[in-house]
């Protein structure tokens, strides 16, 4: 399988190969005054690739084939691609997938409620981890960037799921709930992704310090990437930038506990509420 890689490089457009267990994608840029092209490419990418399963036996299943055009301009047209259980979009607002999440966490969410009322608050909160976080907590790296109000979907489900297991009314505040409960928001467990992701690759980030060679008080503060596409990046690096050193320079597993220890503490209804703890 390695040598599909090699086999791509033989294009004339430089082709980016991204191989998982029996799912390959393909990505290449073109500069947009060339976009009328992308249908032309696309084939020739498809044909070349068809050539190599061929070579070695293999088969391309066209009804799991999907090619999805990432712009930053808005059109009419708008295409989905699911990769590894993760829906994208062609403008990345995650919409897609937040709506094929809310719709599984609003089931686990009947269950849950279920499971409270007939054993116990203990079990719910069991079932809360196997059932609704296990999905809260998959590709968040990859959604996490979405918007606001995309997030906010996701924790009105979220709240009516805490609530669930405490048997409160719809009504009921919920902070207390998730403190109790040591249950991470969704904005939690997005920072907690984020920031962890950041601390275990570090050496791919540059400091000030490393540009300028100063001596300064933000001298170990992270420089975000510089492509504004790449937003996901982005957010680990400012949020991890607004810890204090004493917690950034922790080992990794001790970084794990004081940074869930925090979000815990703060249960943040958004973003900013991290920010202002600091």
């Amino acid at each position: 399988m390695n040598d599909v890689t090699n086999h791509m490089n033989l294009l004339d457009t430089d082709v980016t190969t991204t191989m998982y267990a029996d799912d390959i994608t393909f990505s290449f840029s073109i500069d947009k005054t060339v976009m009328k092209e992308t249908e032309n490419i696309v084939r020739t990418v498809l044909t070349h690739s068809e050539k190599w399963f061929g070579y070695n036996e293999l088969y391309l299943n066209n009804e799991k084939t999907i090619h999805c055009l990432f712009s930053s301009q808005r059109t009419s047209e708008l295409h989905y691609a699911k990769f590894l259980g993760v829906q994208f979009d062609s403008h990345m607002s995650w919409s897609s997938h937040i709506d094929t999440m809310c719709t599984s966490l609003s089931k686990a969410v009947y269950a849950i409620r279920k499971i409270s009322f007939i054993i116990d608050s203990g079990a719910a909160l069991t079932a809360y981890y196997g059932m609704f976080h296990s999905v809260l907590n998959y590709g968040v790296l990859a959604w996490g960037n979405a918007s606001h109000s995309q997030l906010q979907r996701i924790f009105l489900v979220q709240k009516a799921a805490v609530r669930g297991i405490m048997r409160a009314s719809h009504d009921e505040h919920c902070r207390q709930f998730f403190k109790s409960l040591k249950i991470m928001t969704v904005f939690a467990v997005i920072l907690y992704q984020h920031l962890i992701h950041t601390k275990k690759h570090l050496t791919n980030y540059c400091t000030l310090s490393d540009i300028h060679g100063y001596n300064t008080h933000g001298k170990n503060k992270l420089i975000p990437p510089s492509s504004r596409i790449n937003v996901a990046t982005s957010l680990g690096v400012d949020y991890y930038n607004i810890l204090p050193e004493n917690v950034s320079n922790l080992p990794l597993n001790a970084f794990k506990r004081k940074v869930r220890s925090i979000l815990l503490e703060v249960a943040p209804y958004n973003f900013n509420q991290f920010k202002e703890y600091f």
